[in-house]
């Protein structure tokens, strides 16, 4: 079943109770102790609808041990985040979700910041796996945006993608890129807080279209205390609010490494794309 908006589902909630317990103005009513509203609660039958889609589908990366990370893997309906220095496996893994998705006949947008998509790249990945290279093409859309300006809009993009054209997975590589390079005349502050408000956009589009939603990001290093340089996610203010599952990525020579929670995972790039 596909999702209801939810400020539908709150609406029918409060049409429910009003019919129900004869409340006419819903949630202004000013409840407190000398009311008695045995009936009154919270009640978001939505969750258990979408229990299928949202908790329980899950879109594999390549990686068992990842996957293992992800719960499954990449979750559906919120923004998984893959964050790391160059050379960190994150533009390979996107090639292998979207060849993954592509593979199960589904359809992936791909919004591209850095010019790193490369069509031979998952080509050599489906001709070692065994499939279609075209087909598995065919069902990738690449959309290339190099400015700011160009990714305030890829939401409405989206949104104009899916009215004609059905797809199960978006990814964003890489999704800061455009605002730490701005030539624009804003400040910092004022990047960073359109950054805030394109992020939560993209995690409203993710949840309201019920997609698998992954996006990349660099990592940036700041000296701190007695010139000690730390390395931290760019943006990770902003990141660490409003991103649930977010995964540092780091390229240990033989492997790259993935980690979560105090647990680790890692796996190889192969010519055969994501690998164990």
């Amino acid at each position: 079943m596909p999702a209801k908006p939810f400020d539908e589902i709150i609406e029918a909630q409060k049409a429910k109770r009003a019919k129900e317990q004869g409340i006419f103005n819903d949630f202004d009513l000013k409840v407190s102790g000398s009311h008695n509203l045995p009936h009154f609660e919270v009640n978001l039958p939505w969750y258990v609808e979408q229990e299928e889609i949202l908790v329980k589908q899950r879109l594999k990366t390549g990686s068992a041990g990842l996957d293992s990370l992800l719960d499954g893997g990449l979750g559906r309906g919120y923004i998984t985040d893959f964050y790391g220095p160059r050379s960190s496996g994150k533009s390979q893994l996107c090639f292998q979700l979207a060849l993954n998705n592509s593979a199960a006949e589904k359809n992936t947008l791909f919004i591209d910041t850095l010019g790193s998509f490369r069509p031979e790249r998952v080509k050599q990945i489906a001709n070692h796996k065994g499939l279609d290279a075209k087909k598995i093409l065919d069902r990738i859309f690449v959309l290339r945006c190099f400015t700011v300006d160009q990714q305030l809009i890829i939401p409405q993009k989206i949104r104009e993608f899916l009215k004609e054209m059905h797809a199960s997975l978006a990814i964003i590589d890489d999704i800061t890129n455009n605002f730490v390079s701005s030539k624009r005349e804003e400040t910092n502050i004022e990047l960073r807080s359109l950054f805030a408000e394109h992020l939560h956009e993209v995690s409203h589009l993710a949840l309201e279209h019920s997609l698998f939603m992954a996006i990349t990001n660099s990592v940036r290093s700041r000296p701190e205390v007695e010139g000690v340089k730390v390395t931290r996610e760019t943006f990770v203010q902003v990141m660490s609010r409003a991103v649930a599952e977010r995964i540092p990525l780091d390229n240990s020579g033989r492997y790259i490494v993935a980690s979560k929670g105090g647990k680790t995972a890692r796996f190889g790039i192969t010519e055969a794309g994501v690998q164990n």
